[in-house]
């Protein structure tokens, strides 16, 4: 998944910033519904509805052939919700409650103002952040359910992707509000289909680095930047190196690096300083903006310690072959010097 795993976590922050204070931060369990029968179809949307906290709107859903889509809400009159759902999914419980979930959470985003995009491209990122509010929500176990129909056609069957995100990305993003939540792996698990359980296990396994619970702990995130501190210093005793180097270098070969010295200093310096400034003390006490903060520390942080490495191992190559062509020209020089005093 070379998603953008970065924008997922900063789209979780941004909701966790913006919607804190409101968010339920439990998980709503999959349940029953019978999508032949539109009296129940209508009890499910208003149980999501009240989930979510909007008992105060009146949720309205029928079944109405769609374009590209599951369903659609009409939001042009906020005292009665309308949700058309296409009629090709009655033969899936699960789907069809993954499609509500999608359009009350654009209701729900809607009532509290928040809106990503306006143009086409927009349009298409306000449906990618909707699909990672439904799983902020704690809609996420009946998402999951339900992103994928299988279709019978004839003697074949085609699986029918739902949502806008894929699933690898809904899968991270759901492990990722679990961890910041401190939900354990067994309670993220209990009530989803048991390919789903297979997959979101190896995911949180695969990916652990994201979803390890000690960042909620204080003292692990200062291992990490006494450990920043000291490769920091570390570093600028390398680059240290390499200005000597590239003063006898100068003076024996013409040569220089001024490339690593000027272009390379000025990145680690500016990765430095983001870093310092990530630590510097502040007023959040929310737990999960903390959490999500010290994860894009410590991911920042290795990135830059990876790209580091690599100019120390050309700072130690660099050592290596200077010290071999002083080598060599030292006992060229003597050569010269013992050819010299046999002439005299």
């Amino acid at each position: 998944m070379k998603m953008y795993i970065e924008e997922l976590i900063s789209k979780v922050k941004l909701l966790e910033e913006v919607l804190g204070y409101h968010a339920n931060y439990s998980i709503m369990e999959p349940f029953d519904v019978d999508t032949y029968d539109i009296l129940d179809v209508n009890k499910a949307a208003r149980k999501v509805g009240d989930f979510l906290s909007l008992s105060h709107i009146e949720i309205l859903v029928h079944y109405k052939k769609q374009e590209k889509t599951g369903g659609h809400i009409n939001l042009s009159n906020l005292s009665c919700a309308v949700i058309e759902v296409t009629p090709d999914i009655k033969g899936s419980p699960e789907t069809l409650l993954s499609i509500l979930c999608h359009e009350l959470t654009h209701l729900y985003l809607f009532t509290h103002n928040i809106y990503v995009g306006h143009s086409i491209a927009g349009i298409f990122e306000n449906e990618i952040f909707t699909d990672i509010a439904g799983h902020y929500l704690g809609l996420g176990k009946l998402i999951l359910n339900g992103n994928i129909m299988i279709k019978e056609l004839g003697k074949e069957k085609k699986a029918i992707h739902y949502g806008y995100l894929t699933y690898d990305q809904m899968v991270f993003t759901y492990n990722l509000i679990c961890s910041m939540r401190k939900i354990t792996l067994k309670d993220r698990l209990g009530g989803l289909k048991e390919s789903i359980k297979t997959y979101i296990t190896e995911n949180f396994n695969l990916l652990y680095k994201y979803f390890n619970l000690d960042y909620h702990d204080d003292d692990y995130h200062e291992e990490i930047i006494h450990d920043e501190i000291v490769f920091w210093e570390y570093m600028l005793s390398k680059i240290a190196e390499l200005s000597d180097i590239q003063k006898e270098l100068e003076e024996l070969l013409f040569g220089n690096v001024n490339e690593i010295m000027n272009h390379k200093l000025h990145i680690y310096e500016d990765y430095h300083n983001k870093l310092k400034k990530m630590i510097e003390p502040n007023d959040i006490h929310n737990p999960c903006i903390k959490y999500l903060d010290k994860l894009i520390f410590n991911k920042m942080y290795y990135s830059f310690k990876k790209d580091s490495l690599e100019l120390i191992d050309k700072v130690n190559q660099l050592e290596t072959d200077l010290s071999i062509i002083l080598t060599y020209i030292h006992k060229r020089s003597n050569k010269y010097k013992s050819l010299d005093q046999d002439k005299k």
